[in-house]
């Protein structure tokens, strides 16, 4: 029933049941999880706003992982690198979003985004985010960026490669 009902949720704008929808993201039954991630997506920003706050806020591990996967699974990642360059409280939550899913390891299509040619300050900010659990793929692609990009996007990479050599250092020592 559960299940049936967040589905219709998604078929109307249903704005003011948001808050029902959230809470069946700790549903104990995983289709009904991602039900309700796909009625707040239906819903446009405002419904992935609210999607976005829960998965950043919540300690979680099964809703943070789901969630996780249905943002990548979905298409979700294009809105959610959108939103970094936005601006304001939208551009604060997109870059928790992305901050939680690089240290939960979720991060293959954030690197690709990293690589792709997205607008520079959206890949500036996302390369930020990534530095809280660099990868050595994340390094590889901020070398070669730091090598082929003479712009911005190149100096910044240059500059997040300076600071991993000094962090490496400085835990060496």
């Amino acid at each position: 029933v559960r299940l049936h009902t967040v589905r219709v949720c998604g078929d109307r704008y249903y704005g003011d049941l948001i808050p029902d929808i959230l809470r069946c993201l700790s549903d104990s039954k995983w289709r009904v999880r991602e039900a309700a991630v796909g009625t707040l997506r239906a819903f446009g920003m405002s419904g992935l706003n609210e999607l976005f706050r829960y998965f950043a806020a919540t300690s979680d591990r099964y809703e943070s992982e789901q969630i996780a996967e249905e943002i990548q699974r979905t298409g979700m990642i294009e809105q959610l690198v959108t939103a970094l360059a936005s601006g304001g409280e939208g551009s604060r939550l997109a870059d928790a979003v992305c901050r939680k899913m690089a240290t939960m390891g979720k991060t293959s299509l954030l690197l690709n985004a990293v690589a792709a040619r997205i607008p520079q300050e959206a890949r500036i900010l996302l390369m930020d985010a990534l530095m809280v659990a660099p990868t050595a793929k994340y390094m590889s692609i901020l070398e070669t960026l730091a090598e082929t990009d003479g712009g911005p996007v190149g100096d910044k990479a240059r500059d997040l490669l300076r600071q991993a050599v000094s962090r490496s250092g400085q835990m060496s020592s």
